[in-house]
């Protein structure tokens, strides 16, 4: 059984910098975001997971949206500020999160894929807590359901999806309307995207309790290590995305 060296949080303020050195900045996610400019009501965006900043919260501020980044790594967060002054910046976990405010548009690219599948249905809450009325949520996941290892600057990291179906109920069940559903984008270098659109009146309900059958943490990961796991999206046989320049190792996947 395979351990990380740290939790996700801890592993992405250790490589920050090397990250953000190494980060793609080609913008091939430029197509997504010119759509969730375009689809949101307004400019009030915010960004979860958001890293250093660069290329993507970059962007969306030359466009003129206001952006809040919200990542949990202290490191990534100073690099974020130091990358975009003008813009704010939080340093917390996303799970959980209530900023007590809401947002035009919601995106998690790369980001809440770390997670373990029992904590990403729970984000839900916190996407439609944000959601302004008629607010869009953008986010990437894998394209089936199932769990990974990779690497980011050489440290592990988990990786971990729910079956598209499983993301679709979430979505109804907080009414939100799914708008489309792109699974491995050749022209996003594979990202599986989603973008769907709060309803007038987002029903937020914990009572709900969706557990759908699917992939589950397969006992890889303690409830302690299942803390803080973050950003990725799964394949069979490989990985793609993580933070765009993380690595895979394809022995370390387990499929649920």
């Amino acid at each position: 059984m395979l351990k990380p060296a740290r939790d996700v949080l801890a592993t992405y303020d250790l490589v920050a910098s090397g990250w953000d050195r190494h980060r793609d900045l080609s913008l091939f996610e430029k197509p997504y975001l010119d759509r969730l400019l375009s689809l949101a009501p307004g400019l009030r965006i915010l960004d979860l997971g958001c890293g250093s900043g660069r290329p993507m919260a970059t962007y969306l501020h030359q466009q003129g949206a206001a952006v809040t980044g919200v990542d949990g790594a202290p490191a990534m967060t100073a690099i974020f500020h130091e990358n975009l002054p003008d813009c704010e910046i939080v340093t917390a976990d996303m799970r959980g999160l209530d900023l007590g405010r809401v947002f035009d548009a919601v995106l998690a690219w790369d980001s809440f894929f770390h997670l373990p599948a029992t904590a990403q249905e729970d984000m839900f809450e916190v996407f439609a807590r944000h959601l302004a009325s008629d607010g869009v949520l953008m986010f990437t996941s894998g394209p089936q359901a199932g769990e990974a290892w990779g690497t980011v600057e050489g440290e592990p990291v988990y990786h971990a999806s729910l079956d598209p179906e499983q993301y679709r109920a979430h979505l109804q069940a907080l009414g939100l309307r799914e708008i489309s559903f792109t699974p491995e984008d050749p022209d996003c270098q594979g990202r599986s995207v989603w973008i769907a659109r709060a309803s007038r009146t987002i029903r937020s309900d914990p009572a709900v309790g969706l557990r759908p059958s699917g992939c589950r943490p397969c006992g890889l990961l303690s409830p302690d290590d299942n803390r803080r796991k973050g950003r990725a999206e799964s394949r069979r046989g490989r990985l793609v995305g993580c933070r765009d320049n993380d690595q895979v190792s394809l022995s370390l996947e387990v499929s649920c």
